[in-house]
This record gives C-alpha cells, sequence and structure tokens, in this order.
C-alpha cells in the first residue's frame, strides 16, 4: 500500500490544527474522513504517528514527528511548484484566496477585491473566513489560502514562512453611555469611587466572552480605573456589547478599528473614551516564496498601500467626532463630549 498526498495532507492538518476535531473546519472535511485517512497512513507505515486519548491530547510519536516534517516538507514544495507553474505556464490561471476573521472581514474585503481586479493576472479571487487569526494562519499554512488579514501574534512562530506588514495598530477605546455627564466620568476616574447618585452603568460592564488577545489589558484597565465595577454582562461580540451600552445599561471596551462598524445611530448613543491600552497590531501576511512572483508581489503592496490609507482616514474621521480626550487638567469638547485617559 503506497502513501497518498490526500494521507500526508490529513496527517500534516490534524498537528497544525492541534486535534483530529479541530482538522475537520480546517480541511474541510467530516471527522470521519480525518480519522480513516490517518490509519490507512499508520498501517502503511506499520507505526503509530499519533498517541490518542483523553489525556493524550493528540501529541505526536517518535515517528510521528518524523512524518510531520516530512509532510510539511512535501507541501510547500508542491505549493511552490504549483504557484510557479501557474506564473510561468499559465498566468490566466493563478487563484488568489484571502483569508481573515470576521470584524476585519467587512473593512477590507472590498478593497481586497478591487486590488486583485487591478493586478489583473488572476484567474480568481476567493475569500475564507477563520474564528480567529490562529485558525487563519493555520489556513495559510494549509494552502487554504495564500494571504490573510490577522492579528500580527499569530503570526510569531511563522515569521521564516510568511511575509508579514503591519498595516495599523489598534487601541482599546472605553465605550460610556452618552447620557452620562463629563463631569461625572471625570469624578470617577480621578478619584477610582463610585460617587452617591452616579449612574448604575458604571458600576458594571460587558465582557467579551471570545478568547481575544487583549482581554488581560481589557481586565487590568477594570479592575485599575473602576475597581468597583463588576462584569455583569458578557458577550461573544462586540456589536452586542455596545447595544448594551447604548441602552445605558453598562460600559465596555471596543478595540479601534470597529468603530466604522457601528450604525450611526448606536454610535450617537455613545461616548467612546481613548484608554491608552493597546490592543493590537493588524498585518497583512502572505508566503514569502509567492513573493517572488509579480502578481502576488503586486497584490501584497497594493492592499497594503490601501488598508493603510483607508484606516487612517476611518480613524481620522471617527476619533475626530466621536472619541474623546483628557490629558490631565487639559480639556476638549467635540460633538457633546470627548474624553480621554
Amino acid at each position: 500500500m503506497a502513501i497518498t498526498l490526500k494521507q500526508l495532507e490529513i496527517f500534516h492538518g490534524i498537528v497544525v490544527a492541534g486535534s483530529i476535531s479541530k482538522a475537520t473546519k480546517l480541511l474541510g472535511v467530516s471527522q470521519p474522513t480525518v480519522s480513516q485517512q490517518l490509519s490507512k497512513l499508520e498501517d502503511c507505515l506499520g507505526s503509530q504517528l499519533i498517541k490518542r486519548g483523553p489525556s493524550r491530547s493528540d501529541e505526536l510519536t517518535p515517528s510521528g514527528e518524523h512524518w510531520f516534517r516530512v509532510a510539511s516538507e512535501v507541501s510547500h514544495t508542491l505549493s511552490c511548484a504549483w504557484e510557479r507553474h501557474h506564473s510561468e505556464f499559465g498566468g490566466e490561471q493563478l487563484v488568489l484566496q484571502l483569508g481573515s476573521i470576521p470584524s476585519l472581514r467587512r473593512r477590507f474585503i472590498a478593497l481586497a477585491a478591487q486590488a486583485a481586479l487591478d493586478v489583473g493576472e488572476f484567474k480568481h479571487f476567493g475569500f475564507k473566513s477563520g474564528e480567529n487569526s490562529e485558525q487563519v494562519v493555520n489556513m495559510i499554512s494549509m494552502h487554504r489560502v495564500n494571504c490573510a488579514i490577522v492579528n500580527a501574534v499569530s503570526t510569531e512562530a511563522h515569521n521564516s514562512t510568511l511575509q508579514c506588514e503591519i498595516l495599523f495598530s489598534d487601541q482599546i477605546l472605553w465605550a460610556v453611555p452618552r447620557d452620562i455627564p463629563i463631569e461625572c466620568i471625570e469624578h470617577v476616574l480621578a478619584t477610582r469611587r463610585m460617587p452617591t447618585g452616579a449612574p448604575a452603568s458604571l458600576s458594571c460592564f460587558v465582557a467579551m466572552t471570545d478568547s481575544v488577545s487583549w482581554l488581560k489589558k481589557s481586565e487590568g484597565w477594570y479592575a485599575s480605573k473602576l475597581p468597583f465595577a463588576e462584569p455583569f454582562f458578557s458577550c461573544p461580540v462586540h456589536r452586542a456589547g455596545m447595544e448594551i451600552v447604548a441602552q445605558g445599561l453598562a460600559t465596555a471596551h471596543l478595540p479601534s478599528s470597529l468603530l466604522p462598524h457601528l450604525p450611526t445611530s448606536l454610535r450617537e448613543q455613545i461616548r467612546f473614551i481613548e484608554t491608552g491600552e493597546h490592543a493590537r497590531d493588524i498585518a497583512l501576511v502572505m508566503p514569502k516564496h509567492l513573493m517572488s512572483l509579480k502578481p502576488f508581489a503586486h497584490f501584497f503592496t497594493l492592499l497594503a498601500e490601501r488598508v493603510k490609507e483607508a484606516h487612517t482616514s476611518a480613524m481620522d474621521q471617527f476619533l475626530t467626532s466621536d472619541v474623546g480626550h483628557m490629558n490631565g487638567k487639559e480639556k476638549r469638547t467635540a460633538h457633546q463630549a470627548n474624553v480621554s485617559l
């Protein structure tokens, strides 16, 4: 029985994803198919590759470590050969697949689509979404996408294989119900105490249930600035949290890059305040071997320039009209209230 590329691809996917169950999402195949192909590969080799069991977390055996290296090398070689073939012998067949997470997709999918058209050498442009940046980077490793916009932290372990360019830095904004007086906010931030008669919304906040990279910073900010506040509410998405804030029920944190996504009617009910905390760096990434191909390199440069320009323009607009500033005794106001920490 011969080893097949499909078996190596699925084994590689299991290791990259971290488990058989997670590999089903990464590979886009059913769990029985993943398990069956792994078993066939192990039968062919006469060796167990993964120690399966509730306490083993799909740990690799020594043989598994060897064959993972082999699978990685084969996958990388085939990907390079495939892209080089299409570039040199059939450029009209080049396919561009962009990956990202939902919160970033809304802002940049149109820019990416237009850039792909402007390059003019791709047969097809597609988009795939991942649950988080780590999953999207794994999709690059599995050649399901060949470029992505992700949290830069998720690319650190892949610096040797990925071209990475920082597009912008996200800041953490504090979202407060618009009807809370500025004087009350200033007093609370200065004393770290809940004054008598202050709105109850200042005593609770919306905690994010998704594992975001800046979660500890958010929790630390509340512990330091509003030690009396409790995470009474929790939401998996930022939009839901902003709706709770808009109703005057609590405060919450929001990455600045998501501000343009909020409906005007929602933003008008919220005061956004700079916390001075850095949330994340957003990066454009592409396998380095693709950067040697002119269409991919051109697309990478074009998209990076346009995303940076679009982000700067959006932040200039929204941070001027919707976000407050306060630095020590200096105070500035715009559009009803602006405060910065």
